[in-house]
């Protein structure tokens, strides 16, 4: 048994049956206000909102069957998605992530985890934020937390645990902001660590 945190904070799982624990969506009416926002700021965005258990994405972004032209049509007072994908023709992933978060502060929280568009939220609502709830049911402090990330994304989630490991192949800045930086995913980083604290029974595991 277990929990799984996903969609950047937005939802967590009890596994193995996959039961919501928590979901912290996006306001439909923080997006109608977002999005024209954001169009008029960035030309040549386009949009994909994420529910959990699908996609819909404007045709901009991607020419699928089920693409519609404009995603405010979709946008609906009694479905609330987890996550809004944005990708602006021309910027890069970080450059459009904080041209999202300098529009939309205090409403939304862009991060990215490699791929090439940006991830949004709910302001508040990361990595970070998911951990920090959860570890408070299970009678956890920060300090009894070690995480491992290889992403801007992970950010929030390093400054909350107590310990922090980044992936080799991870941003430099990702990297400088871990206690530790171990092997790349590759090269099986993460269980390196877990086996190192295995066998010498120190640092967290004796807490």
């Amino acid at each position: 048994h277990g929990h799984v945190i996903c969609t950047n904070g937005a939802a967590t799982h009890r596994l193995p049956g996959g039961e919501s624990e928590d979901r912290v969506g996006i306001p439909p009416h923080v997006l109608q206000a977002a999005i024209p926002r954001l169009r008029q700021a960035i030309p040549g965005v386009a949009f994909a909102l994420e529910y959990g258990d699908r996609v819909i994405r404007e045709r901009a972004l991607r020419d699928d069957v089920d693409s519609v032209p404009d995603i405010l049509s979709v946008l609906d007072d009694h479905q609330v998605p987890l996550k809004l994908i944005a990708r602006g023709a021309g910027l890069d992933t970080h450059a459009l992530n904080a041209r999202i978060n300098a529009l939309c502060a205090g409403q939304l929280e862009a991060s990215s985890s490699g791929a090439s568009f940006s991830e949004v939220a709910a302001h508040g609502v990361n990595k970070g934020y998911a951990l920090a709830r959860l570890c408070g049911l299970l009678g956890l402090e920060s300090g009894q937390c070690l995480v491992f990330g290889d992403a801007h994304n992970d950010l929030p989630m390093f400054a909350w645990a107590g310990a922090s490991v980044a992936m080799n192949n991870a941003a430099q800045g990702v990297q400088r902001a871990a206690g530790e930086v171990t092997l790349s995913n590759d090269e099986d980083g993460v269980a390196v660590v877990i086996e190192r604290l295995l066998e010498t029974q120190g640092g967290l595991l004796r807490h």
